[in-house]
């Protein structure tokens, strides 16, 4: 998902390093209701799968998307919330 990059935007066959990719996010924090908020890798993972969810993706082309093994660990990427439940009580702001 992640890739690196050499020079001229020209993507190199190596995967980010998970450190390289905790720098970027570290670097990056969101603005949530006036507070920064640093995200986790594992924060991407959870909103590609509630994402993928609320767009109507079957459950088991999501679990085997994000190569879970087990259904269970799919679901708790997933969430019990409805929707309108999830929704951020505002528009995140990547202004600093």
């Amino acid at each position: 998902m992640f890739r690196s990059f050499k020079s001229h935007n020209q993507a190199t066959p190596d995967n980010l390093t998970p450190q390289a990719i905790q720098n970027v996010l570290r670097a990056y924090p969101v603005m949530v209701n006036g507070t920064l908020h640093t995200v986790k890798p594992r924060d991407l993972r959870r909103t590609y799968a509630r994402l993928l969810y609320d767009g109507g993706m079957d459950i088991v082309a999501i679990q085997q998307n994000l190569g879970h093994s087990n259904l269970q660990t799919t679901l708790r990427h997933i969430g019990d919330m409805g929707l309108e439940e999830r929704r951020p009580p505002t528009i995140l702001s990547f202004d600093l």
